[in-house]
């Protein structure tokens, strides 16, 4: 159970020498999640520095985008889930899955990727979908609105 404000970390770094490049494909498995709270913005900073150094700590050079897909995640479930809500990191062979967990209403995902970047919300995900691998959504009954993002740790 996630209680808000406090982190879960389970990190098996096995082969990993703590070099940055290309021993950062060598992370067998490292996981890291924290806990939301609805429409508690000033915590995104913190959040995301927090991110960034978890990142850094496994070998990722250039970690601007990651924070990037990270904010832009974290952000639009502040703003528009519902508690309880949690993000989880995971890396394992040298791939990054981020998953943001929360409660509420779920969206089209197609939908909002098809709205003008002209037109108010909507940018984010777009920005997001141009920097991962891949982007879903989906909702089930262990997570009414899950949103998934994928890419390259290095």
């Amino acid at each position: 159970m996630i209680r808000y404000g406090k982190k879960v970390e389970r990190v098996d770094l096995r082969g990993f020498s703590g070099d940055r490049g290309p021993e950062a494909s060598r992370v067998r498995m490292a996981t890291k999640e924290w806990g939301l709270r609805a429409k508690d913005f000033a915590s995104i900073a913190q959040l995301r520095h927090e991110f960034r150094e978890f990142m850094r700590s496994l070998g990722a050079g250039d970690t601007v985008p990651h924070e990037i897909i990270f904010g832009e995640l974290v952000t639009n479930a502040m703003r528009y889930g519902e508690n309880p809500m949690s993000v989880n990191a995971c890396v394992e062979n040298g791939a990054v899955r981020l998953r943001v967990n929360c409660a509420g209403h779920c969206f089209d995902l197609n939908e909002r990727l098809a709205t003008s970047p002209s037109l108010y919300g909507g940018r984010g995900l777009q920005i997001v979908a141009k920097l991962s691998d891949s982007l879903t959504v989906a909702a089930n009954e262990d997570c009414p609105c899950c949103v998934t993002a994928t890419f390259p740790l290095v």
